[in-house]
């Protein structure tokens, strides 16, 4: 998704609404949505702000992962009001998978096998030492390429560095 801001409060993202309609068409078909990050409402006999969280996806992936990229596109979240900045885990992608795919059409996963694709927690590291609030999060770590004992290690020293601002998301992966 694409993201741009109209005020210092509002937000649009580009997002998806329907899948390519051919293989060549990676793209899809997309909207513009726009969000209010400090929109209020009440509630029983309180008044909340922020009822919503916003995350985003870092920029994980082939040209798009460099040190730069990844500082602004935190910076510039952190400034829009988003709550959170996801890092995705691929340790690994094999040149051929078995299993359909599910998020997409045609049951092919979407990914380039090929070239760089930054670990989460080095990710997370970079994020949370050029940030101030926002949150850094693993988009489901796959767990069983891990030791556990040196993930539970590095998450915890991150949290530390970053004053608590680390969320996991863990999982066994579908690969």
């Amino acid at each position: 998704p694409q993201i741009r801001s109209t005020h210092s409060h509002r937000v649009s993202i580009q997002h998806s609404v329907s899948a390519p309609e051919t293989e060549g068409d990676r793209e899809g078909n997309f909207k513009w949505s726009q969000f209010d990050l400090n929109s209020r409402h009440k509630s029983a006999n309180r008044e909340a702000t922020n009822a919503m969280e916003y995350a985003a996806l870092m920029p994980m992936m082939e040209e798009h992962a460099t040190p730069e990229n990844l500082v602004d596109f935190a910076r510039t979240a952190e400034s829009l009001g988003f709550h959170a900045l996801f890092a995705s885990d691929h340790v690994i992608i094999p040149y051929e998978i078995k299993p359909v795919y599910k998020g997409s059409a045609d049951g092919h996963f979407p990914f380039p096998k090929e070239g760089i694709i930054i670990d989460p927690l080095i990710a997370m590291s970079v994020v949370g030492m050029a940030t101030e609030r926002i949150k850094v999060a693993t988009a489901i770590m796959v767990l069983p390429h891990r030791n556990p004992v040196l993930v539970a290690k590095q998450l915890a020293s991150i949290d530390y560095l970053t004053g608590g601002r680390v969320i996991l998301g863990a999982g066994v992966g579908w690969m």
